[in-house]
């Protein structure tokens, strides 16, 4: 089991993971994100709201360079993407994207802090 928390990983198909958060978050909703392992990298389709480090656990699952795409700015897809160098989005989601996120870093950690603790499951 990966020492990174917040994650929880199902291997759809081979070398096809779902990743969602091993908790339902403030909005009750499930949100997943996927990563699909190549010859030459692995890529990250959406990233979630942001909590935990995405790029942390999926690199418990893969040992390829790590590549991001967003299917669109929404934040639920967006949110993570802090813990990632680049990623490719449409270029008409590119001024939303940055009005989407957060201010920083910390203000996605403060957050998550201030989900209710029965809420958190930290494996």
């Amino acid at each position: 089991m990966s020492k990174v928390p917040f994650f929880k990983a199902e291997e759809i198909k081979p070398r096809v993971w779902q990743i969602g958060y091993d908790f339902l978050n403030e909005f009750q909703v499930p949100v997943f994100s996927y990563l699909i392992e190549g010859r030459d990298y692995a890529l990250v389709v959406d990233t979630m709201y942001g909590y935990g480090n995405l790029r942390a656990f999926c690199e418990t699952l893969t040992d390829k360079p790590l590549k991001l795409v967003n299917t669109h700015f929404h934040l639920d897809h967006v949110g993570g993407n802090y813990d990632f160098d680049a990623c490719y989005i449409h270029p008409l989601d590119i001024p939303y994207l940055y009005s989407s996120l957060p201010a920083s870093r910390e203000q996605q950690l403060e957050r998550a802090r201030m989900l209710p603790a029965r809420s958190i499951r930290i494996c």
